[in-house]
């Protein structure tokens, strides 16, 4: 019964850090394999800033909104996340007249119907949004 007490108190010293340490980085691990798994860049999982990040604030300026409004989405919703850069880096663009100013574009890659306006679908066909990504 002696013993308990000196073996609590190596266990505290010796194997609680560690075992705090192997939790800690077993957590880490766990979430760096979400992010990988979801195909996400690991810079942007941590927190830094790329390259497309500043292209995508470009773009935003150019077309006048942050993002293309999505008509409709032949996924779920976590497919209707469309950047500027995707409708801008598309290879086959190809809209639709609509009428009233509004254009339709099927990104079949993405599964998606980007509704743009006349403005937008003018300056997609001038390739200047093209040339500066």
């Amino acid at each position: 019964m002696e013993l308990l007490p000196e073996l609590s108190s190596v266990y505290w010293e010796h194997f609680q850090p560690s075992q705090d340490m192997l939790s800690f980085v077993l957590e880490q691990s766990q979430s760096h394999l979400k992010a990988l798994a979801g195909r996400e860049s690991f810079a942007r999982f941590l927190d830094v800033s790329l390259i497309s990040d500043i292209l995508a604030k470009r773009t935003e300026v150019i077309f006048e909104a942050p993002s293309p409004c999505v008509f409709r989405s032949d996924k779920d919703a976590a497919g209707a996340n469309i950047s500027w850069l995707d409708v801008v880096n598309e290879k086959n663009y190809q809209a639709e007249h609509q009428g009233n100013g509004i254009y339709h574009f099927h990104m079949r890659d993405k599964g998606v119907i980007v509704q743009l306006s006349t403005f937008q679908h003018n300056m997609i066909l001038s390739g200047l949004p093209r040339q500066l990504v």
